[in-house]
């Protein structure tokens, strides 16, 4: 059976995506799904929360630069039916040449996946926080696209608007059966009037198009990167864990319901 493929996506900064997509990835391996995640993002923050500091991995570098066959690439991790395809900094320096190659390189992360495409249930893809080829490529492969919304922050309903007119884009363009899934509002600070605020605006305009659990602050998160784990690892009862746990279930009813979708629905922003 053909694999999904979700990327996590929102064009602003520190919303969470490497988090999200991390925990997701490692929520949806213990539920028996066979999951890869893939580090879009040269910043690897995903890499270091899965693998830690472990030299010599062969990584999305590699790929490109090499042209490795994606499956020498990908990692096993050990974390339960989780499997990682890595990235480093250096990844970047690859962008002015990837522009060189248009629109012939918007297609490059769907057609390296193919080979492998029917290996997994889920591809979840974790992306930079810019609108640039990696996004391009990231959502040209993907069929569904989840976006993070940082409670505490505006610009970050902002990012949630142009992820949505570029889920358009792409949808008239180069993939047509693109979706948006649902997006996640992250970072709730219930001590707050500001977040308060901002998650009654964020429901009111989008409503049914949000996941229903929302993921609170927790230092959890910040202890569990810091020594390089997902926080369901590093801490598997509190109460994010939870949160992520209540996320995954959502997120595998919604790629279901997807399955029969047809036609892609915009809320009025």
């Amino acid at each position: 059976m053909r694999a999904r493929v979700i990327s996590v996506s929102n064009h602003k900064g520190g919303v969470g995506k490497s988090c999200i997509a991390s925990s997701l990835a490692n929520a949806c391996g213990n539920k028996g799904k066979k999951v890869l995640l893939i580090d879009f993002d040269a910043q690897s923050n995903c890499t270091d929360i899965i693998m830690g500091q472990q030299p010599n991995l062969a990584t999305l570098y590699n790929v490109i630069k090499d042209d490795m066959p994606i499956q020498k690439a990908i990692q096993a991790t050990s974390y339960e039916n989780l499997d990682l395809l890595a990235n480093e900094p250096i990844c970047a320096s690859f962008e002015p040449s990837l522009y060189q190659r248009l629109p012939e390189n918007y297609y490059y992360l769907k057609d390296r996946i193919e080979p492998i495409i029917n290996d997994y249930d889920l591809l979840i893809i974790d992306n930079n926080p810019a609108i640039n080829i990696w996004t391009i490529m990231a959502l040209v492969a993907s069929d569904c696209v989840i976006v993070p919304v940082n409670a505490s922050s505006k610009h970050s309903l902002q990012g949630l608007n142009a992820a949505m007119n570029s889920i358009e884009d792409i949808s008239k363009t180069y993939n047509p059966n693109i979706r948006f899934l649902k997006g996640v509002i992250n970072m709730v600070d219930k001590r707050t009037s500001t977040s308060k605020a901002l998650v009654q605006q964020i429901t009111r305009t989008w409503g049914e198009r949000l996941f229903t659990t929302t993921l609170p602050t927790c230092t959890a998160v910040q202890k569990a990167e810091l020594v390089g784990q997902t926080v369901l690892r590093y801490d598997p009862h509190a109460a994010i864990s939870k949160r992520f746990r209540m996320l995954a279930d959502e997120f595998l009813t919604a790629l279901e319901e997807t399955s029969t979708v047809t036609s892609m629905l915009y809320p009025e922003v």
